[in-house]
């Protein structure tokens, strides 16, 4: 049994949801070992590719394999006894030349920081303890010192752990520890290429990160054969992110011509500018109002749409529950004349991912009315979580388990929805 991680992102419930998402995808069975806000541990008869799922996911910032486990005792873990040469050279070490670069992160698998609070104060001991093993190898080595108990990937990449040394990543539960290797890190900088090189960003009409609309469009479930489109395209971050990730059918249409001309230059940017853009798949962009989706796209010849529609104007203060009701009114007919074409065109059991505003009110989250709109158009809404974990992401579930992405100083959130057509 192989046991691997995944170190979620800054909207860990969304970060979840995405990873169990892809493996049931691909067919893995696994179960979950350990899961907190900060990394979800599985267990799996498969060998995985991490580097390949980490290149796939977009809210997963690292990931690697546990090689081993070991009980708690009440005064922590003796690092001398348990952090063996034979355990460290052959898990961390193998096939390194020359001196070897190291850093430690310690995770909290628990809900109480008293368990990892501990460990964080040995950290200096374990890598002591790392090099001194290292030294009676005859193996010159160094680590990355950090004020922080979990190293960024920023400072892993820049100091080549992954290629001239290795990351020892430490996950704290109640009853053990777990100990892995880092394998992967999340591409960040092509990330911020995309989103901020494109040579056309509408400020004013909104930008989905590059982050959110990949982690929307795995959270669909379909694979690359499958249809898909982005009916409120916007600057094309959706087309974009659906091309790097295999599809081959790629449809955009909004009522914008601005949007439709801005689209189609940033796909005409990323023939020439993005790594592992492929330029032979079709990309069909086209100016349509979502009133004629059916006149535009052929009844059931969609598999999956994955979109941000219009969410209301700019706002630059807190709103009050009264006017956010009478946005949500005015937004309500666009949204209902799109679930309406969507009902048409989809496959059935076609699935549809979409974002709706939400504000955040003193009594919580303030959403659109979409439970009525969907069951009106013959929707049905997936949970983006399973039940036994959502206490965990209270913070970013809705009552009606529905994720929201969005910070603090943000004014309006963005409430993740996934959605299916009823047979």
């Amino acid at each position: 049994m192989n046991s691997y991680f995944f170190i979620l992102g800054r909207n860990p419930a969304l970060s979840f949801s995405e990873i169990i998402s892809v493996l049931k995808k691909n067919s893995v069975p696994f179960t979950i070992k350990s899961l907190s806000r900060e990394a979800l541990i599985i267990s799996t008869e498969n060998t995985l590719s991490v580097g390949e799922y980490v290149n796939i996911l977009g809210g997963t910032v690292k990931a690697g394999e546990v090689f081993s486990e070991i009980n708690k005792e009440k005064e922590g873990i003796n690092w001398e006894k348990n952090l063996t040469p034979e355990l460290l050279l052959k898990s961390c070490v193998s096939g390194k030349v020359g001196k070897v670069h190291f850093g430690t992160s310690i995770y909290n698998q628990t809900t109480e920081d008293k368990y990892v609070a501990q460990y964080n104060r040995e950290q200096g001991r374990v890598n002591i303890q790392i090099k001194k093993i290292l030294k009676q190898n005859q193996i010159s080595s160094g680590f990355v010192q950090s004020k922080e108990r979990i190293l960024p990937t920023a400072t892993i990449l820049y100091n080549k752990l992954l290629s001239n040394g290795f990351e020892f990543s430490v996950f704290v539960s109640e009853g053990k520890v777990l100990i892995g290797k880092t394998l992967s890190i999340q591409d960040f900088n092509a990330f911020s290429f995309r989103d901020m090189n494109r040579p056309f960003r509408d400020k004013k009409s909104g930008i989905i990160p590059p982050k959110l609309a990949r982690i929307m469009i795995n959270l669909s479930g379909k694979d690359s054969q499958s249809t898909i489109l982005d009916p409120f395209c916007g600057s094309g971050t959706i087309p974009l992110e659906a091309n790097l990730l295999g599809f081959r059918n790629i449809l955009a249409s909004d009522n914008s011509q601005k949007a439709v001309s801005d689209t189609q230059a940033n796909l005409e940017w990323a023939k020439i500018h993005v790594l592992g853009f492929k330029g032979e798949y079709m990309l069909q962009v086209l100016k349509a109002d979502v009133e004629t989706l059916m006149s535009t796209y052929k009844p059931g010849s969609i598999d999956v749409i994955v979109t941000e529609p219009y969410l209301g104007p700019t706002i630059f203060n807190k709103p009050t529950k009264e006017s956010v009701e009478t946005l949500f009114k005015e937004l309500s007919s666009l949204y209902q004349r799109a679930l309406l074409g969507f009902s048409k065109i989809l496959k059935p059991g076609g699935v549809v991912v979409m974002v709706f505003p939400s504000f955040l009110q003193t009594d919580g989250h303030q959403l659109i009315d979409t439970v009525n709109l969907l069951e009106k158009f013959g929707f049905e809404k997936k949970n983006s979580i399973p039940q036994n974990y959502a206490n965990l992401f209270s913070s970013e579930i809705t009552k009606r388990g529905t994720v929201i992405y969005g910070g603090e100083l943000d004014i309006v959130h963005r409430e993740i929805v996934v959605f299916q057509k009823k047979d």
